[in-house]
């Protein structure tokens, strides 16, 4: 299932973005379907039916075994001064797998995106003194993945999620990533005669691979604050470590003149050079308060703040500063269930709502303009019956970047949709 869902991801397509062309490629939030809602906040707070991805110390709320399933849909409208263009693309989201192994441990395991590079811009103009027409598409693909395995453990509070009978909890999380993929960057060069039956083709292809291993600790605290609400604080941190990085680069040069002297000649630049690549550490930071709801163990509305600082500005990408700054999120977010317990009529009551929004300052700053990057978000999780099952739906819509000082502006709309499965699927027999 894992192997399947890697052969989807490494062939992520979220539409055309030139800003994706840009050092790894567009950096996507780990937040799952149900965090999206929330603006992406979800270091500080989760709900014990849902995986989080955001810290692995509130895995230790997973007292059954769940199952994540994630897709990514995007409808984008990119705009400079003199064009307009509509994309729409599409991925799977994650694939996550959570289950308890004892009383205080819990672990998951699954598949997730990194980064998206998805761009093809086309330049047309005519040679100066002579016939000949050029056109020079450049276009690129890829992206990265990771593969994990997350372990949270419970150091202070007990299993129970009673609010009379939880006053402290201290959970600690380590997850363990593998990174992997690639990205390809091509510009395909035509000449093309207007007076004669000849064209000239040069095609430079570039191909980078990239794996490694990267770890990412958590902590996660709840404190009690008297019989209604509840308190909690929650970090993240990924610790910056090397990736392998291989290099291949060809150029495939043609001629489209009929005489039979005419062959295509490839010519290898570079073979599989290779690199070490520093991916930096991100650290993030939370928040969230939680009012209780007296008839059920779960809270009645949730509100979150958390802010996530990455600094891109020391990336170099086989020998070539990639001229970026720091990557800096903030995002808010709210959470509301009318009535969990609720029974007949109970589905909209049981239904869980989710608001929130986030402001990226992205690592991109072109003609001393910064790329940001601010949406809204709306989410709901629909629940199956009497089951801790639901169907969880976010729409994430946003603009990045501007149309001033020749820039381009997106503006785009995502659709997250997944499934959430909860059950016992390890549970051991009992004999009398």
């Amino acid at each position: 299932m894992l192997l399947l869902g890697s052969t989807w991801l490494t062939a992520q397509d979220l539409g055309n973005s030139p800003y994706s062309r840009i050092g790894l490629g567009d950096l996507l939030t780990p937040a799952f379907v149900h965090q999206e809602g929330m603006g992406g906040t979800g270091v500080s707070y989760s709900l014990p039916f849902y995986i989080n991805n955001i810290n692995p110390a509130l895995l230790t709320l997973n007292r059954r075994t769940v199952l994540d399933v994630g897709l990514i849909g995007q409808i984008k409208i990119s705009s400079d001064r003199t064009s307009t263009q509509r994309d729409i693309g599409g991925s799977l989201g994650h694939l996550a797998l959570a289950f308890p192994v004892s009383k205080r441990i819990s672990t998951s395991l699954g598949i997730a995106p990194y980064s998206s590079v998805s761009f093809e811009n086309q330049v047309t103009q005519n040679v100066v003194n002579s016939d000949f027409t050029s056109n020079v598409t450049f276009r690129g693909s890829g992206g990265l993945s990771y593969l994990f395995v997350a372990t949270g453990v419970e150091l202070l509070g007990g299993r129970s999620l009673r609010p009379d009978t939880l006053n402290t909890r201290l959970s600690l999380g380590l997850k363990v990533n593998y990174f992997f993929g690639s990205t390809i960057d091509e510009t395909i060069s035509q000449l093309n005669s207007s007076t004669q039956d000849l064209s000239y083709n040069v095609n430079f292809y570039q191909r980078d691979r990239y794996n490694g291993f990267i770890f990412e600790p958590g902590i996660s605290f709840t404190q009690r604050l008297g019989k209604k609400y509840k308190f909690h604080l929650g970090g993240a941190y990924l610790v910056g470590q090397n990736l392998k990085a291989e290099r291949f680069t060809s150029i495939n040069r043609s001629f489209s003149d009929p005489s039979p002297d005419n062959s295509d000649n490839v010519d290898t630049l570079a073979s599989d050079i290779e690199r070490k690549v520093q991916m930096p550490s991100r650290l993030t930071l939370g928040l969230s308060l939680e009012k209780l709801d007296e008839r059920s163990t779960f809270a009645k509305w949730v509100v979150s703040a958390e802010v996530s600082l990455q600094d891109w500005s020391e990336l170099v990408l086989f020998d070539q500063n990639q001229n970026l700054d720091r990557r800096l999120v903030a995002s808010v977010g709210a959470q509301f269930i009318p009535d969990f317990t609720a029974i007949r009529p109970g589905f909209w009551r049981r239904t869980i709502y989710r608001v929130g929004a986030r402001y990226i300052q992205t690592p991109i700053s072109l003609n001393g303009e910064q790329v940001d990057d601010l949406s809204v978000s709306l989410g709901f999780s629909v629940p199956f019956g009497r089951s801790s099952t639901s169907l969880n739906l976010s729409l994430v819509g946003g603009q990045r970047g501007t149309i001033s000082d020749a820039l381009i502006q997106e503006r785009y709309l995502q659709v997250f949709f997944g499934i959430t499965i909860n059950d016992n699927w390890f549970v051991k027999p009992k004999y009398d």
